[in-house]
């Protein structure tokens, strides 16, 4: 019985974790304006008017980002917690790699949309990086 009030708990709390997401994705998609116009001023050109993709509300995409750190917190943890299991069922460490990789290029694609950078170098350097991570966990694990 204690087992099986266990099993509901977790379900309860993985199903409370997913609702809440998805409202808060909900509000977010719904609260944005969609493309908005943004002035820049070159030296050369003087001021120009153009349009851009609207990040929305920043503190809600924060708490979703929130939700999906904490998530693979909780992965990273059970990962290495699984560490002594059999061989046969042990795939831990690949969890665990995948775990940290996949923070990593959460941070990094957080950090793109809440930093407002007005050059091309940073979007192109962070992308770049998290497409050469992407690229070596598949060499490693395939």
């Amino acid at each position: 019985m204690l087992k099986l009030y266990k099993n509901n708990k977790r379900i309860a709390i993985y199903f409370f974790t997913y609702m809440t997401q998805l409202i808060l994705m909900v509000l977010w998609t719904f609260s944005q304006d969609g493309v908005i116009k943004k002035t820049m001023y070159l030296d050369n050109y003087g001021s120009y008017d153009y349009n851009s993709c609207s990040t929305g509300n920043k503190y809600i995409l924060s708490v979703i980002y929130g939700f999906d750190y904490i998530l693979l917190i909780i992965s990273i943890i059970n990962a290495y917690r699984g560490r002594n299991l059999p061989d046969d069922f042990n795939y831990s460490k690949k969890i665990f790699m995948t775990s940290l990789v996949s923070f990593f290029m959460l941070l990094c694609c957080h950090l793109s949309i809440i930093l407002e950078v007005e050059k091309t170098v940073p979007h192109f350097a962070n992308l770049l990086l998290i497409n050469v991570i992407i690229l070596g966990v598949n060499i490693t694990f395939i």
